[in-house]
């Protein structure tokens, strides 16, 4: 029995030659200085969030405002938003962070609607925005096989098991989860700890990307330009599909019903 929260499918989009490099065991770290400024810059906002790594929605004169602009000096950022602030650690920018499109048991069953138990055919729709903000036409059309838009499915478990292997192997403090997909409209506040919850938040807008994310909490780069690469174990070709165009996937999922125990 797989637990809702449980990723049943991984998938990585982006260029062929940085698939690749993932398929010979070396992930690629950016972080959400990087996104913020994509979205600025490019008007990606796909791949870019301008909003990335805020950890408060809060009316100005909140109390929490000025504990945090006491608590964390010139290393807080406030983002003004009508009567609201946005607050966000400057720090947090500059963690490394690895991110995928993480399908769970829980999206399976949202997706299925299973009216009755056992099993049953699912089909998963990819939203076209995954296509058009990881793959513009100019990738679509090249001749070149590393520019070639790619999309790489990965078994659950042989990813999972590298990376936490690896984050051991090199003593490396780390957040390994899915995405929270909050309201940005209502007024929110997320505890900052040296853990960076922050990181595992975005706004519900982006909920169609599924996104679970890897943070190296101990780490922190000089500017958002830099990247982290982990190496981990060579990936099997049975742990991995590669497609090189739009999809859409269909399986057969078994649903049971599981009992809960009341103290």
């Amino acid at each position: 029995m797989i637990p809702n929260d449980h990723a049943i499918m991984m998938y990585k989009f982006g260029k062929n030659q940085w698939i690749e490099k993932i398929l010979e065991g070396q992930l690629s770290f950016s972080c959400a200085g990087a996104f913020i400024n994509q979205a600025k810059v490019t008007g990606n906002t796909v791949q870019g969030d301008e909003l990335e790594g805020v950890f408060a929605r809060l009316l100005r004169d909140d109390q929490r405002v000025q504990r945090m602009r006491e608590k964390f000096g010139n290393n807080l950022e406030e983002i003004y938003d009508g009567d609201f602030v946005f607050l966000r650690r400057k720090r947090a920018k500059f963690k490394p962070i690895f991110c995928l499109f993480a399908y769970t048991a829980g999206d399976a069953i949202t997706d299925g609607e299973p009216k009755s138990l056992g099993k049953q055919k699912v089909r998963l729709e990819f939203d076209p925005r995954l296509f058009t903000g990881f793959a513009n036409e100019s990738m679509r059309n090249v001749v070149s096989n590393s520019h070639q838009f790619t999309i790489a499915f990965f078994q659950p478990k042989p990813f999972v098991d590298r990376v936490r292997m690896a984050m051991a192997k090199n003593n490396l403090p780390y957040q390994m989860r899915a995405v929270e997909y909050i309201d940005f409209h209502t007024e929110f506040y997320i505890e900052p700890t040296e853990e960076y919850p922050e990181l595992f938040i975005k706004s519900d807008k982006y909920a169609y990307q599924h996104e679970a994310r890897i943070c190296l909490t101990g780490e922190r780069f000089s500017t958002i330009f830099d990247r982290y690469p982990l190496s981990v174990i060579k990936f099997n070709p049975q742990d991995y599909k590669i497609i090189h165009g739009n999809i859409y996937v269909e399986f057969t999922a078994d649903f049971q019903q599981t009992l809960s125990i009341n103290p």
